[in-house]
């Protein structure tokens, strides 16, 4: 009998992943895995939270009930996030529809069928460049990926003017996405006066923006890094913004994240999220309830919450550390080099 399978080729390894792959097989002691973005301690061993431990063992001791989450996922997670996410309640942000999402990924995902499925778009506008899987997620969503400038390589930032020019010339309505902080893989951001050029412009050519969040708190801290969602929602723009937990609270493995949909007022929120109820359903029906639960246990709790901000911070401040040892060592075996850019640079 013919076997059904037989013209399946193998698949290429994963850009990303790949990586990991290689470096997993490879017996060298001074190896360094330049893939997954991982925040790992200085004895190379990814970070398990104190607070993360903490709110375990007060879940441990309620023992919840296991009943399916709704399409939407935990409502106290989504709103705990909402604060994170914007500052304030979200009561009080009009026309803001949230749900609960498997990490970053998976928002990202619900964001393409919805731009394919529900609004009729055709193509996504990403930075040039970008994390690599955005390529892959929006594809597979059956949009057509197009690059708009972001990066300068001959000066090591912002490719700013050029940015602009080419949103200038997109057509009027164009899906656009953005790393609101600590961007992949340069690590370049705007300014607050750049992002507010750039809201000038989406605002003027009815651009829709898709924000992915996924190193929130991990840049110049959890306010600082939400600066362009909160000024896109202060001036009343409508926009996708997708935010993983997989770095801020280091809950890799449980794929965790939140998508929030700024919409005009309360029946459009109401109508999106019908919607993304839909794609939802379709796809995995509901999102697991243990990583949500860790969050808002952490985020409704004030000391693990103050402790989790200084956890937060201890990890950003180690971040920084480590970009300035690696531009002094560079410079100390390049002094004909200028490693500066490295310092200005965020993220992982």
């Amino acid at each position: 009998m013919t076997s059904f399978f037989s013209d399946v080729k193998e698949a290429p390894l994963d850009p990303i992943f790949g990586i990991t792959t290689s470096f997993n097989a490879d017996p060298r002691s001074n190896k360094v895995n330049l893939g997954v973005g991982v925040y790992r301690t200085a004895n190379l061993e990814t970070a398990v939270l104190h607070t993360v431990v903490k709110a375990e063992l007060l879940l441990s001791e309620l023992g919840p009930s296991r009943e399916y989450l709704p399409m939407d996922g935990d409502a106290r997670f989504v709103a705990r996030m909402a604060e994170i996410v914007f500052g304030k309640p979200m009561e009080e942000i009009d026309g803001l529809y949230g749900t609960q999402t498997i990490g970053g990924t998976g928002g990202l995902r619900i964001v393409g069928e919805f731009l394919k499925g529900k609004l009729s778009k055709e193509v996504i506008y990403l930075p040039d460049p970008t994390w690599a899987n955005h390529n892959a997620i929006f594809s597979a969503a059956g949009l057509r990926v197009e690059k708009y400038p972001f990066y300068d390589p001959a000066t090591y930032s912002l490719a700013h003017h050029a940015l602009l020019a080419e949103l200038n010339r997109l057509p009027h309505g164009s899906a656009v996405l953005f790393h609101a902080a600590c961007h992949n893989p340069t690590g370049v951001d705007p300014t607050l006066a750049q992002w507010e050029e750039i809201a000038a412009i989406v605002k003027e050519r009815s651009l829709l923006t898709i924000f992915d969040s996924a190193y929130q708190g991990l840049g110049d801290g959890i306010d600082e890094d939400a600066k362009a969602m909160r000024l896109f929602q202060r001036q009343g723009l409508q926009f996708f913004a997708c935010t993983s937990n997989s770095k801020n609270f280091g809950l890799y493995a449980e794929r965790i994240g939140a998508l929030f949909i700024n919409t005009r007022d309360e029946q459009e929120a109401a109508n999106v999220g019908s919607q993304v109820r839909t794609i939802v359903r379709a796809a995995y029906s509901n999102p697991a309830c243990h990583g949500a639960w860790i969050i808002e246990a952490i985020l409704s709790n004030k000391r693990l919450r103050a402790e989790w901000l200084g956890e937060l911070s201890a990890m950003c401040s180690r971040i920084s550390e480590m970009r300035e040892a690696l531009a002094e060592a560079l410079t100390q075996m390049r002094p004909d080099r200028n490693f500066t850019a490295l310092l200005k640079q965020r993220g992982l």
